[in-house]
């Protein structure tokens, strides 16, 4: 199974800080595990100063008769196999089910930049259809 399907950098804003990272993931029937296991694991790779999982707004909304699971949090990133957290991230997540497919959104990258993106990651989920 290959988790990483695309991955692309997404420039720095101004004031926003370096380069963010989106992955798209695309999963068949129910691989990749439950849509809120997966959120509950992004929710928990973010953290407060004093070490607690940091506050996310989740968001649940259906698009072209997909549902669409939406996360927004920001804190210190601890991404798998890195050695130390990184401060001052953001992530924008979304898990869009699919008719016989799921497909996850991730932008993770410094928090300015991920806020400076937010619109068009939205604009990108209001417009998906499913394909045929």
């Amino acid at each position: 199974m290959r988790f990483r399907t695309l991955q692309y950098d997404v420039p720095g804003v101004a004031d926003g800080g370096g380069a963010a990272e989106i992955v798209f993931s695309l999963f068949n029937g129910t691989d990749g595990g439950p849509t809120d296991m997966n959120i509950d694991r992004w929710v928990n790779q973010f953290r407060t100063p004093e070490g607690d999982p940091a506050e996310a707004e989740i968001t649940k909304t259906e698009v072209g008769g997909m549902k669409i699971t939406r996360i927004q949090t920001a804190g210190s990133y601890q991404s798998m196999g890195a050695a130390a957290p990184r401060s001052g991230q953001g992530q924008i997540g979304a898990i869009i089910e699919a008719p016989g497919r799921r497909v996850f959104v991730r932008l993770v990258g410094p928090e300015g930049t991920v806020n400076g993106t937010a619109e068009a990651f939205d604009a990108m989920l209001a417009g998906v259809m499913p394909a045929g």
